[in-house]
């Protein structure tokens, strides 16, 4: 499945989240239970027309210098996405899992986890991305951490949410 866009500038992030969580974003007999906007993932528990309730995920983007306003990219949980933010809550809601879904929401429990064990110190040494980094000093709550990567010395910010996807070295 590819992209929908609106061919609108003025149809910005806000407008696209309006649309997608408003009365008519599901088909007849699908019931949006709740819903959470992780970044530019927008999570939703799905009540099926067979009563079983599954994880719905819209990835969200901007048209950029194309002239276009925002636009999202759906699929269920069944699909594969290849994201694990979904809210552990969502996971222990949804009805028994088929298929792709049972591995994904092991990786989503993996790395809710991975997140609550890493809590970042002056002196850490982490991996991102191709780099290691060092971390030196908060740049204060929510903003991330001031760092220098360790093969040119070179400084960084890294914002929260890349120190939560980091490896320890």
């Amino acid at each position: 499945m590819g992209w929908s866009f609106a061919c609108d500038t003025r149809h910005d992030r806000k407008a696209c989240v309006a649309m997608l969580t408003g009365p008519r974003a599901y088909s007849e007999g699908y019931t949006a239970l709740r819903h959470r906007l992780v970044g530019n993932h927008l999570w939703t528990l799905l009540k099926l027309p067979d009563g079983r309730i599954t994880i719905h995920l819209c990835l969200l983007a901007g048209g950029g210098h194309q002239g276009m306003g925002w636009g999202y990219k759906s699929m269920d949980e069944e699909s594969g996405p290849s994201v694990y933010d979904c809210p552990p809550s969502f996971v222990d809601a949804a009805s028994e899992p088929q298929g792709y879904a049972i591995k994904w929401r092991e990786m989503v429990r993996q790395h809710h986890a991975k997140r609550k064990t890493l809590k970042p110190y002056a002196g850490m040494h982490i991996k991102y991305g191709e780099h290691e980094y060092l971390l030196m000093e908060s740049a204060g709550p929510r903003r991330g951490w001031r760092c220098h990567r360790v093969s040119d010395g070179q400084a960084f910010r890294l914002k929260a949410n890349q120190i939560s996807r980091s490896e320890l070295m």
